[in-house]
């Protein structure tokens, strides 16, 4: 069994003491002091080894140290006491591991506003999206909003530039701060002191996304936390000349690699229209507005939405909602939880082609489109995503 460790502990005067704080020469003196837990008053024992952060631990397993996260790493460890202490130097009142007893969880750190209590989650290894979930429900029974910091990811994980493609995870997606300019991913190194934000998702496929990655040193941090600004008009020139090497990229995997073959809806389409799917017109693909809600890239389910449309001899100003439902119904993507966030991710393309395609009444493969007007709308829509987030 893992040693439970606690990293702040009360003196017999019933002051916090935290041992992070002290050198190894200082606590090594310290060694006969009582020290208690706060949670359940037990007698700790101080730990002051040579590798390990200094902490406190449990004489015993005791019922109290299931509260604890047993196993804890190093960048754990040091990375909350170091968040710690900046929102200290701030002079923001905050607690360190505290237990809250309604809801039996201890967020590592504790913060008090003045309109608002935030539980501060420093997130250093992968668990499963329904435990992020779970403790978020927990927070807010409480009325506490929860604050993911997660560890930042190995460099290689990054895109080379401060604007490219990289995964992002389901286990990431959960820890997703929702700001006034969109979802952002906060992250920090303790090693480096820094913090990292990943943020302006543009969805590409799957778990595939471009974004822009802001590095700030946490000397330069604030309370509240700073926050990134949406990207310009000039560098979503760059996200979408990106986005469609990435599209080519997406569409000669799914011409020459495809597993399925002709047995590939996408593939079936494409012959049936009679055309290299590296051919497919670029308002075939487009990232509009809400295109996350599907796992498969544009290309894919707005060639099968145009399809569709032309099956059926449907005007793009004649469309109800139950041509919408009914198109994901055919094509199994009629998901309960994701079914408004896909109708909304149609309308919105189809809101692109009235706009932009020269004679959207008669469309077909080879109509042609204002890819001037279109990259504004699209633009648009970015921005519209990032403050409905």
């Amino acid at each position: 069994m893992e040693v439970i460790i606690i990293l702040t502990a009360l003196t017999k005067d019933g002051e916090i003491f935290i041992p992070a704080h002290y050198s190894r020469d200082s606590l090594k003196m310290m060694r006969q002091n009582v020290f208690n837990c706060a949670e359940c008053r037990e007698t700790l024992i101080l730990k002051v080894g040579s590798i390990k952060i200094p902490h406190f631990a449990h004489h015993q397993n005791t019922v109290c140290a299931q509260s604890f996260s047993e196993g804890e790493s190093e960048d754990h460890l040091s990375g909350k006491i170091q968040l710690y202490d900046f929102l200290q130097s701030k002079k923001v009142t905050c607690n360190l591991e505290p237990f809250i007893f309604e809801i039996k969880q201890r967020p590592d750190i504790l913060i008090f506003t003045d309109n608002i209590k935030v539980a501060l989650e420093y997130q250093c290894s992968k668990i499963p999206p329904s435990i992020i979930r779970k403790r978020n429900k927990g927070y807010t029974q409480v009325h506490i909003k929860p604050l993911w910091v997660l560890k930042t990811p190995n460099p290689l994980d990054f895109p080379p530039q401060q604007i490219g493609s990289m995964k992002i995870s389901a286990f990431q997606t959960e820890l997703l701060y929702h700001s006034m300019n969109g979802k952002v991913l906060i992250t920090y190194c303790p090693q480096t002191k820094s913090f990292s934000y990943i943020s302006n998702l543009l969805h590409l496929y799957s778990n595939h996304f471009i974004v822009k990655v802001n590095r700030l040193p946490m000397t330069m941090q604030t309370w509240p936390l700073a926050m990134v600004k949406t990207i310009t008009e000039h560098e979503f020139q760059t996200y979408l000349k990106l986005y469609q090497d990435k599209r080519m990229k997406r569409l000669k995997n799914l011409y020459l690699y495809n597993r399925k073959g002709i047995q590939s809806s996408f593939l079936q389409v494409c012959y049936k229209w009679r055309i290299n799917p590296i051919n497919l017109p670029l308002f075939i693909g487009v990232p509009s507005y809400g295109a996350d809600a599907f796992d498969k890239h544009a290309c894919e389910w707005q060639l099968q939405w145009i399809d569709f449309l032309l099956g059926n001899s449907l005007m793009l100003d004649t469309i109800t909602d139950q041509h919408y439902r009914y198109f994901l119904l055919v094509h199994r993507w009629k998901d309960p939880n994701r079914l408004v966030m896909r109708i909304k991710a149609l309308k919105a393309y189809v809101a692109i082609l009235l706009e932009c395609l020269d004679i959207p009444e008669q469309l077909h493969p080879e109509s042609t489109c204002n890819y001037t007007k279109m990259h504004k709308l699209l633009y648009n829509q970015f921005l519209a995503k990032g403050a409905e987030n």
